[in-house]
């Protein structure tokens, strides 16, 4: 079953483009889906919320669901990273309703800036990141594409494409990196030539960062490379000591074939 954060976010970005919104939620899907409407309903009283903390005359354009499936990154928000201990009753509750901890995370594109939320943190302690369009010079929107082979029964394996793009910005002393889906690529595509203050805003397949450290240290691009880089060098360094050991009879595997 698809995630119902990430479809429930998927239908408020439907109605904030002024869509029908009343063929999207009939009296039997609610009924079926009670779950999904249920977490829908919470997302309402979660962005009037949200609302209240907006300047004057701000106003939100799209949101973006962030989730541990689908296409997210997601590293930060599993194993201990994402353990969370709620400290209110509305946290406690949330998490009995939802069953999450920090899975889902939120992104809200407002005319005046970037907001990100880890839901369970911003309920539980109304903690959430702002990021001025004036304060980022670069945004990072590259396509990248990958494949899996998903077993259909017996020995049948099926090759699965999935597209993927990795967003990526700097904003003062903060850096925010994720992989987002096609869906929500093009829809931020969309939405740079309707919001003035992204349009000074350089948008590139690079990553960009204004210090070299930085662009070594946090750049999930350059740890792509490496960590790929890494393992063809340990695929290559085996073979060699294999070859090594067999033929020339030097190195760790030199007795692996005794000498005649």
């Amino acid at each position: 079953m698809a995630n119902t954060f990430r479809k429930s976010v998927r239908k408020l970005n439907q109605e904030q483009m002024n869509q029908d919104a009343s063929a999207l939620f009939s009296s039997e899907q609610k009924n079926a889906l009670f779950k999904q409407t249920k977490m829908y309903i919470f997302l309402q009283e979660l962005l009037e919320s949200v609302k209240g903390e907006l300047e004057a005359e701000e106003e939100i354009q799209s949101y973006f669901p962030l989730t541990t499936d689908g296409p997210n990154l997601s590293f930060m928000n599993v194993g201990y990273l994402g353990i969370y201990h709620p400290k209110t009753e509305k946290g406690r509750k949330y998490i009995k309703d939802f069953h999450d901890l920090r899975g889902n995370r939120l992104l809200i594109f407002t005319d005046q800036r970037i907001i990100f939320l880890t839901i369970i943190e911003y309920i539980d302690q109304g903690l959430f990141y702002s990021y001025p369009y004036e304060a980022i010079s670069v945004i990072t929107v590259k396509k990248m594409k990958s494949s899996y082979w998903e077993r259909e029964g017996g020995f049948r394996f099926t090759r699965k494409k999935l597209i993927s793009y990795y967003f990526d910005f700097e904003c003062e002393n903060s850096i925010f990196s994720e992989l987002i889906d096609e869906a929500d690529a093009q829809l931020f595509l969309e939405q740079i030539s309707e919001i003035d203050k992204m349009k000074n805003i350089s948008i590139r397949e690079s990553v960009y960062r204004k210090r070299k450290f930085d662009f070594l240290i946090n750049n999930f691009q350059m740890g792509l490379r490496i960590g790929i880089f890494l393992s063809y060098s340990m695929i290559v360094l085996f073979i060699l000591f294999f070859l090594l050991g067999v033929v020339f009879h030097i190195g760790p595997w030199a007795d692996l074939i005794p000498k005649y």
